[in-house]
Parts: structure tokens; sequence; C-alpha cells
């Protein structure tokens, strides 16, 4: 299977997923005199963008450079969901016909939905520059700057596109999302209350809500959400976004009966929309154990670029690794950089160790012997525009574990640290979790029960090749016994003890995942045998896990 088939497996819903709460694509045109090109916008019009699609692609067969034609085609791919055609489209569509501002903003989207946040970034500036204090376009840049790690700017853009529209609910919203990761929990609270005042019964401002608030009882909230749930007129995405806020307002209160309900609903409503094949993951894990064994390590190790800045935090999703990367960065000799794509881009992106054609894991045994040193060049260079002096520079991308071969070879000094926590605690968090990336594996039990297993399966490998050069990390470990956890963490990776890495939750940074409210308490433990509520809910994720649950039944 090659990277494109896998990529295009990877692919998780027909609607775009970028633009939160609101911003919507740029209109489209019927200026075309062409009846194919007419038809296909009557189509895109009336909510049928697959239809569209194909016809604009048979017009542009015979227009390949017919800007228009391209700039819709672009517009029906991604509202498609086809992503990376609407890309390719787009872009052509702006080098035919450049200064297009409303072909810069879709494609700021399409990239946003590839998770190019960077690469969006410049687009919708690109948009920006053509038509200054546009609301819409101002909104899409915020939320492609807080998705690649500038909250700070991002915060300064959704209150300019506030500024320019009051009633703009959708940057309320994005300014309550970018508040919660700044840490100012009080202010994304009001952020969200204030986009519902403009857009009442937004159900995905309600689940944002839910995220900072901890409930205590049934209250006004809670009545809301399940008055939209009984709606008939719901549709399945609100459905969802309410039944993932039910579930942990349920929880809160103690009532884990009707949590779980309402998360097994969620999930089966988020799992409808995906196009995921577990037997792809399960593969590609297998194969990255095959290719990277002790010959390829004694040939290549040595290769690589000799930075010690990296320190690679990873694990399964929600098994402590924003808590350790917290710890650390509360060092002053240690910058975060949080969840970066910078690695899986380098190893399996465009270009990336395939321009022979082939794709990772079986070109990482061809490599020239000069690879790993400029793709370990190549990845720092990536850290040190984030933090240019720091002694070491994180990067807490969890599935960086299926790259620990390739972190060897092109790294070979980095730090690399396995966050592990209770298999079902860590599976059960992930299924309560709506995911902002594509975590396709967590909203389904027996899925997630396979996918820990490979995650288990390959991390034994990893820990068979590289004997000594994985820190491991065990969440109960670190909440019973804080001090020591810290300090032999602080010793792995060369630094001296900091006191103010015990009050991690006072340090102030950006944390833009699941955990960013809990992070911002001190060490608790109520989060250690959380399962034990759910156990009879949990039949097909023990038996999934096999042997790894063997003491929770």
């Amino acid at each position: 299977m090659n990277r494109k088939q896998r990529r295009g497996q990877r692919k998780t819903s027909r609607k775009p997923r970028s633009a939160d709460n609101g911003a919507g694509i740029s209109p489209i045109s019927k200026s075309s005199s062409e009846a194919i090109l007419n038809k296909a916008v009557a189509l895109q019009k009336k909510g049928f963008p697959d239809e569209a699609l194909g016809l604009y692609r048979q017009f542009l067969a015979g227009h390949p450079n017919h800007p228009e034609g391209l700039m819709l085609a672009g517009t029906a791919a991604l509202q498609s969901g086809q992503a990376e055609e609407a890309t390719n489209l787009l872009q052509a569509a702006e080098s035919v016909r450049p200064g297009d501002p409303d072909t810069c903003n879709n494609l700021g989207l399409a990239l946003s939905n590839l998770e190019r946040f960077e690469d969006a970034v410049t687009a919708f500036r690109r948009a920006l520059a053509m038509r200054p204090n546009h609301a819409i376009t101002l909104n899409n840049l915020g939320v492609a700057l807080r998705r690649s790690g500038d909250v700070g700017e991002a915060l300064a853009v959704f209150r300019q596109a506030i500024e320019i529209k009051p009633d703009f609910a959708g940057a309320y919203g994005n300014l309550g999302k970018a508040l919660r990761a700044s840490g100012k929990l009080d202010a994304a609270a009001a952020a969200h209350r204030r986009s519902l005042e403009i857009r009442p019964g937004h159900a995905e401002t309600y689940r944002s809500l839910t995220t900072i608030k901890t409930f205590v009882s049934e209250d006004d909230d809670m009545v809301a959400m399940r008055g939209l749930l009984a709606s008939p007129s719901l549709g399945d995405s609100e459905a969802m976004n309410l039944c993932f806020g039910l579930g942990k307002a349920y929880q809160d209160i103690g009532d884990f009966e009707r949590a779980f309900y309402y998360y097994a609903r969620a999930n089966r409503l988020k799992r409808a929309t995906l196009r995921y094949d577990i037997t792809a993951d399960e593969d590609l894990a297998e194969r990255i154990a095959s290719v990277f064994d002790s010959p390829l390590i004694t040939r290549q190790g040595g290769n690589g670029c000799p930075s010690e800045a990296p320190v690679f935090v990873l694990g399964m999703p929600r098994s402590g690794t924003t808590l350790v990367e917290q710890i650390l960065v509360s060092h002053s000799k240690v910058h975060g950089a949080g969840e970066l794509e910078a690695l899986g881009r380098l190893v399996r992106g465009p270009g990336a160790l395939s321009e022979g054609g082939g794709g990772f894991p079986e070109t990482a045994a061809e490599l020239d012997p000069d690879e790993p040193l400029r793709l370990g060049q190549s990845y720092v260079e990536a850290l040190r525009r984030r933090a240019p002096n720091a002694a070491r520079i994180t990067d807490k991308m969890p599935v960086n574990f299926l790259y620990i071969g390739m972190i060897r070879l092109i790294l070979p000094n980095a730090r690399i640290i396995h966050c592990v926590r209770d298999p079902v605690d860590t599976c059960l968090s992930c299924y309560q979790t709506l995911f902002s990336g594509n975590q396709d594996f967590s909203y389904d039990l027996g899925e997630l029960g396979r996918y820990y297993r490979l995650y288990a399966r390959l991390m034994d490998h990893w820990r068979g090749l590289l004997p000594g050069r994985i820190h491991e990390v065990r969440y109960e470990d670190v909440v019973a016994d804080q001090r020591r956890q810290s300090e032999r963490l602080l010793a792995f990776c060369g630094l001296e003890w900091e006191d103010g890495c015990l009050s991690f939750h006072n340090t102030e940074r950006p944390i833009q995942t699941a955990s960013a409210s809990q992070v911002r308490q001190p060490i608790y433990t109520r989060s250690v045998q959380r399962w034990k509520p759910y156990r009879r809910h949990l039949g097909p994720l023990l038996e999934a896990l096999g042997p790894v649950a063997e003491n929770h039944r």
C-alpha cells in the first residue's frame, strides 16, 4: 500500500473540518457561459458537491487552465471532504489567476483540513492582503494560527474579527478556545457564553463550554443541551457534540450510567462519519517493526544530526503526555512546542523519503548515507524557529511512537520519553474525547483495543531494539510521587533540578490538547482507575485488549 492510498484511508469526513464555528467557503459565481459549468454550479448550490465535482472534472479535462472552473472545482472538492484534490485545484486556480481573495481563502481552508496549518496561515494572509478587514477570513486565519501553535496572535486576530463584525458568534467561539488554551478559563467561558447569546443553541459551543466547566449538579446548561438533543430537526453533527458534552457533564456529577449512554451515542455518530480501517494501521505497525531492525540501526545509526535539543514526549493519546510536557517546560531551559506535525510530515509527507516512488517505512532502509543528517537538520531547523536559544525543545505528538526508529536514525542524541498509563483508563479517556485531529481509532471500543495492542507491540519492539534509549514515565507513578518522577525525568534530559517543576500548573503557556484544563491544576489522583464505574460497558474493549487487560476483568 503506497503513501497516497494510506492517506486516502485517513480521510475522516465529507464536510470541511476547518474554520471552526461558522467560518465558511467563499461564495461561487455563475459567470461562466459553458452549460456544463452552469449545471455543476447549480448542483453545488443545491448541496450536491460530489455530483458537481464530477462535472467540474469533466469540464476541466477540456479546459485545464480555466481559472473559474479550477476555483469552482476546488470549492466542490473542499465541500466533499476531498482536501488534497481541493488543494491541488485551488493552487492551480491561483497560479492561472493570481489576486483572487476567495481562491486564497478556500485554499487556506483546504490546507487546514490537511492539518498543514502554517501553509494555511500563508494562504489566509494572501487573501487578507487583497481584501483587508474581512471578518470571515480573519476568523479562518485565527483558527490556523491557533492550530499551528501561535495562540497569542490568534487571540488578536479573533478580536479583530469581532471588532469588525460584533455579532460574529463563530469568532467568539474560537476566541473561547484560544483563551482556554492560554489558561484563561473564566474569560474562555465568557466568550462561549457571548457566542451562545448571539447564536442560541449552538451544539459545538455547548460542548466546548463543558470542557472548561466542572458540573456539580444538573443545571441549566445540561437542561438546555438535553432540550436541543430532543429536537427532531437536529443534525447528526450537532447531536454528536451535544452527546460528548452531556457525557462529560454526567461524569462530573457522578452519574456514570447516563454518562456512558451519551458517550456511546456520541462515538457511534462520530464513527459513522469516518472512513477508517484498523487493519491498515495494524499493517503499518508490522511493517515498521520489520524494517527497523538491528542491522539498519547499526548501518545508519551514526549518520544523523547530533543536536541534543529535541525531546520527544510520546505514547497513546490521553496517557499523560501533556502533564509530562508541562513538568518539563516549567524548567527554565526547556521550551514546549506542543504537538508538532514536523516529524510525521518529514517522514511521510509529499516527497519525504519517497523521491524514488516508495514510501515509509520501506524507504527508510534505503536511505543514502547523507540522508539521516539532512533529515535531522531539517527537523531541528523547524524546532529552532520556535525557540532559537532553548537547551531542550519538546515535541509532544503522541503518534511519534511510530517513528522512534527514524528518530534514532536522524536524531541519535534526541531524548525519547514514553508516557504510559493504565491501558483501560487510557482507552476510556480516548473514547470520552472528541479529538481535533485524526485519532480515528478512538470512536469504537473494539478498534480502540486493537489500536492499543498494535501500539503496545511496537513499543515492545523499540525497547528491545534500543535498550536504555527510551525513558518510561508511568502516569500513576507521577501522581503518587511527583517529586521523584520529576527528578528522574529532568536527569534523563540532562537538566538540573528546579523547584518550579513541582508547580507546573502555574506555568503560563498555551496548551491546546484535551488536557488543557486539567494541567492548570496541581497533581490529583481522581483519574486513576477511572474505568471502574464503567466496567460493565467495556466488554468489547477488554476483549480487544486481550492479555493487556488481564487484570481488569
